[in-house]
């Protein structure tokens, strides 16, 4: 009687280290999945990994933009009739201790409608477009740009083309030109001055 006691209570002892015991089988893929499941969960709830900072990109150096077709013409006629209304200088960047500007854009207002203007043809339509001079060098050309009777226009102008300058005043041309397939035509004339202090 007392053997048999021992034996059913050793069989129980068994029985139950085995279920509060090591890992069988099946319990190794299920202890991945909590793990799986728990950094999941920290990371949805906001949980701070570990990234690495990306280097910043280098800058795209400046380069000379694609010239009007040449030789240009100037229409006079059109340039008189003030198609370019309005420019301003826009986004300045102060200069070194204050004084003048490293940077800036510019916001153009203008008439860019060319409704039959092409000499040849006389029914079709011009393709506008701007450029900007500084001191005669060209240094920034803009895609076509929508036709309008008092449009409104801003232009980039990327400061790695006032690298090319050296600080003081410096004289600012825009031009509305009419695209061609052989010669580009002037449409429209604007010129300021902007006081150039690079950092």
């Amino acid at each position: 009687m007392t053997r048999r006691v021992l034996v059913l209570a050793v069989g129980v002892l068994v029985l139950l280290a085995g279920c509060t015991g090591g890992a069988g089988p099946g319990d190794s893929q299920a202890t991945t999945e909590m793990t799986e499941a728990t950094e999941t969960t920290a990371t949805a709830t906001g949980t701070p990994t570990a990234t690495s900072t990306p280097e910043p990109t280098p800058t795209a150096e400046w380069s000379s933009p694609t010239p009007p077709n040449s030789p240009t013409q100037v229409d006079e006629e059109q340039v008189q009739m003030g198609r370019i209304s309005n420019v301003e200088f826009v986004n300045t960047v102060e200069g070194a201790n204050g004084e003048g500007y490293s940077n800036f854009d510019l916001s153009v207002q203008a008439n860019t409608t060319m409704e039959d203007v092409d000499p040849e043809h006389g029914t079709v339509d011009g393709e506008p477009y701007f450029v900007v001079l500084i001191d005669g060098k060209l240094v920034e050309r803009t895609k076509l740009v929508l036709e309008q009777e008092d449009g409104q226009y801003n232009i980039t102008v990327r400061g790695g083309a006032l690298t090319n300058f050296d600080a003081g005043t410096l004289e600012v041309t825009v031009l509305l030109m009419d695209e061609d397939t052989q010669n580009d035509d002037v449409f429209g004339r604007w010129t300021g001055e902007i006081e150039y202090n690079p950092r």
